[in-house]
């Protein structure tokens, strides 16, 4: 069976918002959709379209704000524990608006499971990647949470952040400010340089196992594209398909060429 290795892959687990960035913000005007666990069961039942999932470098919970639907974080992050589903590191990126706790407990349960993987991995002698080495021995910071920093967003409550910082457990805290030199003018954003649209990037290691260079994108609606950024009018018309019956391993060589048709998740 084909084996595909995603660098990089984003669930849009909502297009709801509790902020709008005015002259900012790439998306555009918040939408009343949020991912549902069915699109994140279909996303990692890869054998149903023929390839196996064999890795993910890195995958991100974006939005949207995705503390506005946690539960989909939770149900994602658990799934991945439970079924020892290859995601390597988690990341969220948030406006800092909000604290869940839950949330932020099922980013310390991931953080131990995976520091428990590798660490198994080491000491039985079973195959493990030389980034997996790298990453235990220069840290044990698998989950991450980064916060919206820019002159753009709102400021973070000092409450909220010291939250965050109580009841993190080796779950690292980053601050990210987006440079004006990378804003693009598409959606709300009237600053900034054009919006490009970029081809998928990927290796052929062998006829049956690619690696995905480029970033994987789940949207809150249940489709897929390659890349992400822009508005989400831009990335609506930009999918490759339904993620219950796209294959994305099919898809790598054909994205650059042509559009595919789909029929909506049902």
């Amino acid at each position: 069976m084909n084996k595909l290795e995603l660098h990089s892959v984003a669930f849009e687990v909502t297009r709801r918002c509790n902020l709008k960035c005015v002259g900012f913000c790439m998306r555009g005007e918040a939408q009343n959709f949020d991912m549902t666990k069915e699109m994140v069961d279909a996303f990692f039942d890869t054998e149903s379209r023929g390839y196996i999932l064999d890795s993910i470098h890195n995958l991100y919970f974006t939005g949207g704000e995705p503390t506005l639907k946690p539960e989909i974080i939770i149900y994602t992050i658990n799934k991945i524990i439970e079924e020892n589903i290859p995601v390597c590191n988690i990341t969220m990126v948030t406006n800092g608006q909000l604290f869940v706790l839950e949330l932020v407990d099922a980013f310390n349960r991931f953080n131990k499971y995976r520091s428990w993987y590798v660490k198994n991995k080491l000491q039985t002698g079973k195959e493990i990647r030389l980034s997996e080495i790298i990453e235990y021995i220069m840290n044990k910071n698998y989950a991450k949470i980064v916060f919206s920093t820019d002159r753009f967003h709102a400021p973070i409550p000092e409450n909220i952040r010291n939250l965050y910082s109580i009841y993190t457990k080796e779950v690292k805290l980053m601050d990210y400010a987006v440079k004006d030199e990378y804003i693009v003018r598409i959606g709300l954003s009237s600053i900034g340089k054009d919006f490009k649209k970029e081809e998928c990037e990927y290796d052929k290691v062998t006829e049956d196992h690619l690696i995905i260079w480029k970033n994987v994108y789940m949207t809150a609606k249940g489709d897929i594209m390659f890349g992400g950024d822009g508005s989400y009018q831009y990335i609506d018309d930009n999918i490759i398909g339904q993620v219950n019956q796209v294959s994305v391993f099919a898809s790598a060589e054909t994205h650059n060429q042509k559009k595919l048709n789909y029929n909506k998740f049902s």
